[in-house]
């Protein structure tokens, strides 16, 4: 089949049928450069209100300029074909990185969709929805950068849930349940859940609800539970299962509210497991007063010979080590003192029992009978007959 003749680009090879539209490489005459080109299907080109929402929708995508978003470079007719021109997406899909087995690390899983995420934050606060994000139109660099293709495209939603093509069937599985009950109840929040149908998909190789029927799909959505996800065997933190358990709830109101909280929550796990050290900044002066210090060990000659057995030791720690326990280590100058200090109190103590206190020979008496319970009686008694005048000698 030829490709569609237009006036303003020259088509070099088709790419691929999605949705609405055929998607081409192609040559912009005016000023030769590549760009992708979605042409509506000549079957939907007759219908008036699908080609005022493929316009609108082109217009409404135009005013998004961030880095993780598909530039449109301009959209219209062109020799009676509706057209979309975009930056050429040199990226792989990310359906390429979703393998039975999760083979991702941590990091790299958390940088993708923390960058999907906050592309959509952006497309978001712009009033922005995409409806049905999904692998094919996430595109992903070597470097785990990201494009997300098909804004503007919302509208066409309803067409993917009543379609019974193969694509309505794959595609459907990413939807939200909103859409299902009602494409007016449908928010940003429906692209959160359908991000967390593809970090689940990441991580066990398929999406949760995958059945093979329209039909079956939507009862999932709307009522089927989560099949569990084994975060340890992943080497995934656990909390890990919030972040989904709280995307893909099937009630709007206890999803993320926002996609800046899914940022969040990621953004968290990161700083709890991904935390690296801070490298010590030195300061220019700080190396230059080093280099001087270095310099004036080298003139102040080598240091003094390190004591045996004090290896792998400064001079100053070796001396330390070697310096003996005990009273050697104490200086004679406090040791003298300190033995002439206790010899005077010594001598003030027992000096005032001696020559000051009359009493001292009954003490000291006293004190050596101590030593015998019958002294000791025997003293006693005598003491009270001494003291006591009326006592019978």
């Amino acid at each position: 089949m030829p490709f569609p003749s237009l006036e303003n680009y020259k088509i070099q090879k088709k790419i691929t049928t999605r949705l609405c539209y055929s998607l081409y490489d192609a040559i912009d005459k005016r000023d030769n450069k590549p760009v992708f080109l979605k042409i509506l299907d000549q079957e939907y080109s007759g219908n008036q209100d699908t080609v005022a929402n493929f316009t609108s929708g082109a217009r409404i995508a135009r005013m998004l300029n961030h880095p993780n978003i598909v530039k449109i470079y301009d959209s219209g007719e062109d020799q009676g074909h509706y057209f979309i021109s975009s930056e050429p997406i040199e990226f792989e899909p990310l359906k390429a990185l979703i393998l039975e087995i999760f083979s991702l690390s941590f990091a790299d899983l958390a940088k993708i969709f923390t960058n999907i995420a906050k592309s959509l934050t952006y497309a978001h606060l712009r009033g922005v929805v995409h409806g049905f994000l999904n692998p094919n139109n996430v595109y992903i660099s070597s470097n785990s950068d990201i494009k997300i293709d098909d804004f503007g495209f919302n509208w066409f939603v309803p067409n993917i849930l009543t379609g019974d093509l193969e694509e309505s069937t794959y595609l459907a599985q990413y939807i939200a349940p909103e859409y299902y009950r009602s494409v007016e109840q449908a928010d940003g929040r429906g692209d959160i859940y359908s991000v967390g149908v593809v970090l689940f998909e990441f991580l066990m190789g398929k999406t949760p609800f995958n059945q093979q029927n329209m039909a079956a799909i939507k009862e999932q959505h709307l009522a089927g539970e989560i099949p569990p996800v084994y975060y340890e065997e992943l080497q995934l933190p656990v909390e890990f299962s919030e972040i989904i358990i709280k995307s893909i709830n099937k009630f709007i109101e206890k999803r993320f509210q926002n996609s800046s909280e899914f940022v969040r929550s990621l953004e968290f796990l990161k700083e709890k497991y991904l935390v690296v050290p801070t490298p010590l900044e030195i300061s220019e002066q700080q190396i230059s007063m080093f280099e001087a210090q270095v310099k004036k060990n080298k003139s102040a000659g080598p240091p003094p010979p390190i004591p045996e057995g004090s290896m792998d030791m400064s001079p100053e720690m070796a001396m330390i080590s070697y310096e003996p326990r005990g009273l050697k280590s104490i200086p004679k100058k406090f040791l003298n003192n300190g033995l002439i200090i206790l010899a005077l109190l010594a001598v003030i103590i027992f000096g005032k029992s001696f020559f000051f206190d009359t009493s001292g020979s009954d003490n000291l008496q006293n004190g050596f009978a101590q030593t015998s319970p019958d002294v000791t009686d025997l003293s006693r008694s005598n003491n009270i007959q001494g003291e006591n005048p009326n006592s019978i000698a």
